[in-house]
């Protein structure tokens, strides 16, 4: 059961309030927001309020949001951020500020205001957000061309490196459509490209349950993860003057975790070169997949079939 809809009356007056609390108040971080505010707010809407220790106002504010979230009987959730736990989220969410209280119903952010309010003015913003609880998807209001272009925006900004920015442009995409593969695809990506590979999984677990169908990209995606988890320790300098095909193969695979793609295939190439037969033609299999795992259309994939054709058929 979501944790977001768990019945908020059963087993008298003690059970009554901690289930309204687990229902109504919960921590968020940038693993499970796609799920807890943008995927919830389509149900019910969710104010998020982005937080840190060492700031003043966040410790008062936060009791009166509480207190007047707790009021609305479960017609609106409070989803609290700490940014020093998750600064990704709020840089992508452009929080300048703490604290900072977003809106969001139907997927997308709605309102919001910075800094502290009085009790009536929060009342007011609960007030009006409780009043946003169902209506049109917002899906339906953007365009597929507007979202293709968000997303080739996105993909752009990130193959230039600026992995922070163009999460910002996925992010943006999901407030919309909280199912778009093609934007999870890239959050996923952009985790990769950052070296945080555990956070890259837990954002393909959701395609862990029996019976979820995976699609194409996003099995790349995990088989791309794989084949960095399966790299040696030692990272690409250690292994540098590596001469033997065992030792070629881990160097490959360490150029590869640390996404040198070209370099990582240039060395499994040296391999079926000069011992195709090596461990039942280990290499060739290698590069074959790392061609599936970063797709057909890749520029190494291109480059790479070129050379691997030219040494088998040479």
């Amino acid at each position: 059961m979501d944790d977001n809809n768990i019945p908020l009356f059963s087993g008298g007056a003690a059970a009554e309030s901690a289930g309204v609390a687990e229902a109504q108040i919960i921590d968020v971080t940038t693993m499970d927001f796609e799920q807890k505010v943008m995927v919830a707010s389509m149900q019910t809407p969710v104010i998020v309020d982005f937080w840190a220790p060492w700031c003043g106002p966040c410790q008062q504010l936060m009791p009166v949001l509480e207190k007047v979230v707790m009021a609305s009987g479960g017609k609106v959730i409070l989803a609290k951020i700490n940014i020093d736990e998750n600064p990704e989220l709020a840089q992508a969410m452009q929080v300048q500020s703490v604290p900072t209280v977003l809106g969001f119903a139907q997927g997308q952010p709605v309102d919001g205001f910075m800094g502290m309010k009085t009790e009536s003015e929060i009342q007011q913003f609960v007030d009006k957000l409780a009043a946003m609880g169902g209506g049109e998807d917002p899906a339906a209001q953007a365009s597929a061309e507007q979202m293709e272009a968000f997303l080739d925006k996105a993909d752009e900004i990130l193959e230039a490196g600026d992995w922070e920015a163009a999460q910002g442009g996925y992010m943006q995409v999901l407030q919309i459509d909280p199912q778009n593969e093609t934007a999870v695809a890239g959050l996923v990506r952009c985790r990769i490209v950052a070296g945080k590979l555990d956070e890259a999984k837990e954002f393909l677990r959701r395609f862990d349950e029996p019976g979820a169908t995976v699609p194409p990209k996003i099995q790349a995606l995990r088989d791309l993860i794989s084949l960095m988890d399966d790299a040696p320790d030692a990272g690409s300098d250690d292994l540098k003057d590596a001469t033997t095909p065992e030792q070629v193969f881990d160097l490959a695979m360490a150029l590869f975790k640390e996404q040198k793609y070209m370099d990582a295939v240039t060395q499994l190439l040296n391999i079926v070169r000069d011992n195709r037969e090596w461990e039942d033609e280990k290499a060739r299999k290698r590069i074959l997949e790392i061609f599936s795992a970063l797709g057909q259309s890749h520029e190494v994939t291109v480059e790479g079939r070129k050379q691997l054709s030219a040494i088998l058929f040479s």
